[in-house]
């Protein structure tokens, strides 16, 4: 009996060992063009928190499957004292990033908050920005740190009055 036992749990052990976790997916680098990062959707006060990558719209907590990448030989990146500067609207070769809050019928939020929730990036000079509703933008983002490739994941919250959500965060190489 103490044989069988200890041969199921050599079994067992070895069934454990067999079985591993798929790897993670790599992400997809996001191509040049327009995309909002954060793309809240209301309708009669029901909402939707998406982000807009390539052409589709994906669930906020899909943001981690995207990365954003600005080689330091771009127009648009600029090596600053503090670590690095990016303006997508002069280069047509790297994504062009923004926000955008879309609303219809009652029960919509006038404004919502996005909260940038990684110390060192800033979008507009502010980590945090409200958008009205119809509002959309896009403009410069600056990355605080050593002047050598800035590589790290940035997220987003989403205060919306009575409805908010916290998005995945996407990875940035900036340099």
């Amino acid at each position: 009996m103490r044989q069988r036992s200890l041969a199921a749990a050599i079994v067992g052990g070895l069934a454990t060992v067999g079985v591993a976790a798929a790897p993670a997916q790599a992400a997809t680098t996001v191509d040049p063009g327009h995309h909002d990062i954060v793309n809240v959707q209301c309708t009669n006060g029901s909402y939707q928190f998406l982000t807009t990558i390539n052409g589709s719209s994906h669930p906020a907590a899909d943001l981690a499957d995207f990365e954003f990448v600005y080689p330091g030989t771009s127009d648009a990146v600029s090596a600053t004292p503090q670590g690095w500067s990016v303006d997508a609207h002069d280069d047509a070769n790297v994504p062009d990033v923004g926000f955008t809050y879309s609303a219809s019928g009652t029960g919509c939020a006038s404004t919502i908050t996005i909260d940038i929730t990684h110390p060192d990036v800033q979008f507009g000079g502010q980590g945090q920005l409200t958008l009205p509703a119809g509002g959309h933008v896009h403009g410069v983002w600056t990355f605080d740190g050593p002047a050598t490739p800035w590589d790290d994941y940035v997220g987003f919250d989403v205060d919306a009055g009575a409805a908010g959500a916290a998005y995945g965060e996407a990875r940035f190489v900036v340099g």
